[in-house]
């Protein structure tokens, strides 16, 4: 998923470190944040809803806060934590579901 979403333009992993080798397992492998510029994370989940797909913002503690202390804490900038979505996938989650994902967000990208 992380390759596919950063061949898309304008994509932004959060944090900025998620790609480094020696991050290794300091991250689950099951949750991604990342963001588009110049797409408020609001826009970019109602757009992904609209094509099916069930994403937030935020974190799962904070996802009904408009502040995302927790990305400020890591240094993630507040336009940048503003633009940010969360993607969780699942045991059932297959290489087609992510590849219609990252095709959904290609195509926003596109729109927006």
């Amino acid at each position: 998923m992380i390759d596919g979403l950063l061949r898309a333009e304008r994509c932004t992993l959060i944090p900025y470190s998620r790609r480094d080798a020696e991050a290794g397992g300091r991250f689950s492998p099951y949750i991604l944040q990342a963001a588009f510029d110049g797409i408020p994370g609001e826009v970019m989940v109602r757009a992904l809803d609209d094509e099916g797909f069930a994403v937030s913002t935020g974190s799962a503690c904070s996802s009904d806060k408009k502040a995302r202390p927790i990305l400020a804490a890591m240094g993630v900038d507040e336009k940048t934590g503003f633009e940010g979505i969360r993607i969780s996938q699942g045991w059932s989650t297959a290489g087609e579901d992510i590849e219609a994902l990252v095709g959904a967000i290609t195509g926003i990208l596109g729109r927006l």
